[in-house]
């Protein structure tokens, strides 16, 4: 030993590594830990010698949606209203949601080729959804209509809630159509569109996570829920109802979609509303009259 030899009466030969000198040591002269364990007086319980302690990596932070938006030309929207069959007004509409950052058109990948689509997200970059905008379904899930961005960071994020903000009404969609109903209808309606928060929930079976319950304190929350004979649009409202009041929601509003119209063909959902030329009854008017005292 160094020591022993009076090579190192200072002890300036032992290396300990760690932040606070208690992790793994060795003797730069080559001394046999074994040996430097007896010095010490204590026993040899785990590896001892030139070994570093594990360094732990932080976790990266999460790779938000970078959307690659198209020029958002008129035509587009008309394009989509004429997909959805929506009235001419909805151009408003659609044109106030893509300046609030929530629409926009994008070419997505499929079947070994881009394809524009119709994309919803918010200003969060959590969580984006896709449609073709000539209606066709993704042939690489099957060709379902609806395709969750590839590599978001979280599919159950409700896309709009992180732009709510002050708007004390806020209007909560299953679906993309639904989702881009909502400020077309505020326009059709004549009310205000800066008073309503369109969000949309990307299925029936996603809850609404914690971290956006805090975007629903003290709102007024309005859920144009599906009509559709398995009733899982009206069990999926009444659960967020729940979630919403748990979250500080003032007031929850439920409206199942079958019953805005009468006779056929039976409507299922917002979307199917809008699209309707004669509508007898009006879904957003009568609730911002109560919230702002309008009449």
């Amino acid at each position: 030993m160094c020591r022993e030899d009076g090579r190192d009466s200072q002890g300036a030969h032992l290396v300990c590594f760690g932040p606070d000198g208690d992790g793994p040591f060795t003797c730069i002269r080559g001394c046999d830990p074994k040996e430097i364990w007896k010095l010490a007086g204590a026993r040899q319980s785990h590896r001892v010698g030139m070994a570093r302690p594990t360094v732990r990596t932080p976790p990266r932070p999460r790779r938000l949606y970078k959307p690659y938006p198209v020029e958002p030309e008129d035509r587009l929207f008309l394009q989509l209203i004429q997909l959805r069959a929506w009235p001419s007004v909805a151009l408003d509409g659609l044109k106030r949601l893509a300046a609030r950052g929530l629409l926009h058109f994008e070419p997505v990948w499929d079947g070994h080729r881009s394809h524009l689509a119709w994309v919803i997200s918010d200003s969060s970059r959590l969580n984006a959804q896709a449609r073709k905008l000539n209606g066709e379904g993704w042939k690489g899930i099957g060709d379902a209509k609806a395709k969750t961005v590839p590599d978001i960071p979280d599919a159950r994020w409700p896309i709009g809630a992180a732009d709510i903000g002050n708007r004390p009404i806020v209007v909560l969609c299953e679906g993309q159509p639904d989702f881009c109903s909502v400020l077309p209808l505020a326009v059709d309606e004549g009310i205000d569109p800066d008073q309503i928060a369109p969000v949309c929930i990307t299925g029936a079976n996603h809850n609404i996570p914690t971290d956006a319950g805090a975007h629903f304190t003290g709102k007024t929350v309005v859920i144009p829920h599906h009509s559709d004979a398995s009733e899982i649009g009206s069990v999926a409202a009444t659960r967020w109802t729940y979630q919403l009041y748990e979250y500080g929601a003032s007031k929850v509003v439920t409206v199942p979609c079958g019953n805005l119209a009468t006779g056929t063909p039976r409507i299922k959902d917002l979307s199917d509303f809008l699209s309707m030329e004669d509508r007898s009854v009006q879904l957003l008017r009568p609730i911002v009259g109560k919230c702002t005292g309008e009449n």
